[in-house]
């Protein structure tokens, strides 16, 4: 896939759902994460705040859980790096960037629903969290690895 619908909202949210599945399947992983500012939050959006997202994470995990992580990569604008440990540190900066993609569930997971305090919807119940939403997607990958 390339990005994720916008404009509809249904179509957004199941394209979103059937990430952790489809990125499970492909062949190749190609993270572009350049050095940008977020047109809506004015955050600087780079390959450090990609690892530290929750739903990217899940997209790393779903790679890995689904065929061991073959043929991922990365590239912040400038030349396409596979995704390793000669690589990633000195980009990344993290001293546990190996681990990043298993800890999606984590409360080092940033979601942007948490970010924005799960607000409302138009008849005024919470968001439910991306966390909880996740959960499934992920439970089916483990288990389809474990078969």
């Amino acid at each position: 896939y390339f990005s994720i619908p916008q404009v509809n909202t249904t179509n957004k949210e199941h394209a979103i759902m059937s990430l952790p599945v489809y990125v499970s399947i492909i062949n190749v992983f190609v993270i572009i994460a350049p050095e940008v500012v977020h047109a809506d939050t004015l955050d600087k959006c780079n390959m450090q705040t990609y690892m530290r997202r929750g739903w990217c994470r899940a997209e790393q995990l779903s790679c890995k859980l689904g065929h061991g992580g073959l043929d991922m990569y990365w590239s912040d604008g400038g030349e396409l790096r596979p995704f390793n440990e000669h690589s990633l540190p000195r980009h990344v900066g993290e001293q546990n960037w190996a681990s990043m993609p298993f800890e999606v569930f984590s409360s080092t997971s940033e979601f942007t629903c948490c970010s924005r305090m799960h607000e409302r919807d138009a008849d005024g119940n919470a968001k439910p969290c991306d966390r909880h939403a996740l959960m499934l997607p992920m439970l089916g990958l483990y288990a389809n690895m474990l078969k």
